[in-house]
């Protein structure tokens, strides 16, 4: 999945821990394409975290 669909929640995507192997992905690009169990590390408000909580249930 790539990360551009964040762009509705406004976070800032500030690094990506892959799932497969637990390295770290700093300022990730635009079309980085993570996996489900992948750990997003963003800023933001409380209200765009919740967000971005929703459409991982989405997702599921």
């Amino acid at each position: 999945m790539k990360h551009r669909f964040l762009k509705k929640t406004e976070l800032i995507v500030l690094a990506i821990k892959k799932i497969e192997d637990g390295k770290m992905i700093f300022n990730p690009p635009i079309d980085y394409t993570f996996k489900i169990g992948d750990v997003l590390i963003v800023l933001g408000r409380d209200d765009q975290v919740d967000s971005l909580k929703n459409l991982g249930d989405e997702i599921k």
